[in-house]
C-alpha cells in the first residue's frame, strides 16, 4: 500500500506542479496582455498627440502661406504705386526744367561762355537705335550745341 500511496503522492505532486506552472503561465500571459494593452494605449495616445501637433503645424504653414501671398499682393500693388509716383516725379522734374531753367538759358550762356544763344528749342525728341530720346532743351550758341 505504501507503494501505491507513494505513487499517488508523486502523481499528485506532479499534477500540483503542473497546475502551478499553468497558473504561472496564465498569470504571465495576463500580465503580458495587460502590458500590451497599456503599451497600445500609450502608442495610441502618442499618435493622437502627434496628429494634433501635425494638424497645428499644417494650420500654421497654411496661415504663413496665406500671409506670404497677401504680402506678395500688397508688394505688387505698392510697387505699381511706386512706379506711378516715380513717373509723376519725373514729369514734375521735366516741368521744373521747362518752367525755371529754359527761361534762364540766355543769361546762363551769357555768364558761362559770354554769348547769348541763337536758338533755344524745347522738348526735342530724337530716335536712336529704335528708342526715342527726349531732350528738354538744347541751346545753339554760334557753333556750340549745348
Amino acid at each position: 500500500m505504501r507503494k501505491k500511496s507513494n505513487a499517488n503522492r508523486r502523481a499528485y505532486t506532479k499534477k500540483t506542479n503542473e497546475i502551478a506552472e499553468l497558473r504561472r503561465l496564465v498569470a504571465d500571459s495576463i500580465k503580458s496582455t495587460e502590458e500590451y494593452k497599456r503599451s497600445t494605449e500609450e502608442y495610441k495616445k502618442s499618435t493622437e498627440e502627434y496628429k494634433k501637433k501635425f494638424e497645428e503645424y499644417t494650420r500654421r504653414v497654411e496661415e504663413y502661406s496665406r500671409r506670404i501671398e497677401q504680402y506678395i499682393q500688397n508688394s505688387q500693388k505698392d510697387w505699381a504705386k511706386f512706379k506711378k509716383e516715380l513717373g509723376n516725379i519725373s514729369n514734375r522734374m521735366g516741368t521744373l526744367i521747362e518752367d525755371f531753367i529754359i527761361p534762364n538759358i540766355p543769361s546762363i550762356c551769357k555768364t558761362l561762355i559770354g554769348f547769348e544763344p541763337d536758338m533755344i528749342p524745347a522738348r526735342i525728341e530724337r530716335k536712336k537705335n529704335g528708342d526715342f530720346i527726349e531732350y528738354d532743351t538744347i541751346s545753339l550758341v554760334k557753333t556750340l550745341l549745348l
